[in-house]
């Protein structure tokens, strides 16, 4: 009996028809979803602090040149769905380097030059590697749900209650 895996909805292939004429807000969404990022590891890679990044997701700022210029970069990244969801990225896998990658994600989107396949190529293995641990987690979490008889109760609490009594 494995339980369903939680997939998270597909911000891209909503934000597909627009194109380009998507919005900053609409972008940045976009962009945290599909690299698993927060809010403050987006503000670290584009070097501005938290309430500016705030301040574009609300509309009450707009990015510089170059601030719009990586943003668009990242957004064009983005490889939709084929589902319509994707499998949420662990935040720990982008913390890090993993497998043959000398640098973590993060390190990686936040160079002056992005290098396109070296990004792709980490998403992937990450998003893979995401969806492996969701479907351990998944299966763990079944495991410990098991349903015990009346007669199975009785004997662990049986040993519990043995187990307290010789500590005592």
């Amino acid at each position: 009996m494995a339980k369903e895996v939680n997939k998270i909805e597909s911000p891209i292939n909503n934000l597909a028809s627009l194109g380009n004429s998507a919005s900053i807000a609409e972008k940045l969404s976009a962009i945290f979803a599909f690299f698993g990022l927060n809010k403050s590891d987006l503000a670290r890679i584009l070097y501005v602090s938290s309430a500016s990044l705030y301040a574009w997701l609300n509309g009450q700022g707009e990015p510089g040149l170059e601030n719009m210029r990586t943003i668009q970069k990242l957004y064009s990244l983005i490889e939709p769905s084929e589902t319509g969801t994707w499998f949420p990225i662990f935040y720990g896998y982008i913390e890090k380097p993993l497998g043959a990658f000398k640098k973590s994600l993060i390190e990686a989107l936040s160079e002056p030059e992005l290098d396109e396949e070296e990004i792709c190529a980490m998403v992937k293995e990450i998003r893979q590697m995401s969806q492996k641990r969701a479907e351990r987690v998944a299966e763990n979490e079944a495991k410990s749900k098991v349903i015990l008889s009346e007669e199975s109760k009785k004997r662990v609490l049986e040993e519990n209650l043995l187990s307290i009594y010789k500590n005592m």
